[in-house]
């Protein structure tokens, strides 16, 4: 499968295989918040790595070293700041990235709670708001507009921010020559449409 191939699974959007299978877990254990946000955080890092690589130097030895999980780019809150700094995607995206890698983190290092309601996670779900700023998932131009739906509870919250944000960085490539963080007229052009919704 292409790397940036886009499939969807119920508006989860999907790169390859193990995308999928993580996708099908957190499908199948949504009643599981440990689960749904460690296994979720995951998968929103391999789509930043992946977003991240196809804007730099086609080296497979320098990539491996650089983000092996003890090298410079291992930690996934390095990985987001890197975007950021690179124009990958406006605050707004860069703050919904910060929240959702904070709650994998507290999932994955603590067994203090067991749900998302729990009070250490208020400030991570004052940020999550992507499904009331937004009215439909992001699309590209002249493509079809599917609406976001209603969440009921935060469990609804993390899972539809996250799909938004998956699909989001899916549609990365578009926005800057391969290989490269240039941007060429066409790339900007896309750009500005993408992010206009997040202005």
């Amino acid at each position: 499968m292409n790397l940036f191939q886009l499939e969807i699974i119920s508006l989860w959007s999907t790169q390859n295989a193990q995308q999928e299978a993580a996708i099908k877990e957190i499908q199948g254990c949504a009643q599981f918040p440990r689960i749904v946000a460690v296994v979720g955080g995951a998968l929103l890092e391999q789509r930043l790595t992946n977003a991240l690589e196809a804007r730099l130097r086609s080296s497979k030895k320098v990539i491996e070293r650089l983000f092996k999980p003890t090298g410079p780019m291992g930690p996934f809150a390095n990985k987001i700041h890197l975007a950021y700094l690179l124009h990958m995607y406006p605050l707004i995206i860069y703050e919904h990235l910060v929240a959702i890698c904070d709650i994998r983190n507290k999932f994955a290092h603590t067994l203090d709670f067991g749900n998302f309601h729990v009070k250490q996670l208020d400030d991570q779900f004052r940020q999550l708001t992507l499904h009331e700023k937004l009215k439909f998932y992001p699309h590209p131009p002249g493509t079809k507009k599917v609406k976001i739906e209603h969440c009921e509870n935060r469990s609804q919250i993390f899972i539809v921010n996250l799909k938004i944000l998956l699909i989001y960085l899916l549609f990365d490539h578009e926005k800057h020559e391969q290989e490269s963080n240039r941007m060429s007229k066409r790339h900007m052009r896309f750009a500005a449409l993408q992010d206009k919704p997040f202005a």
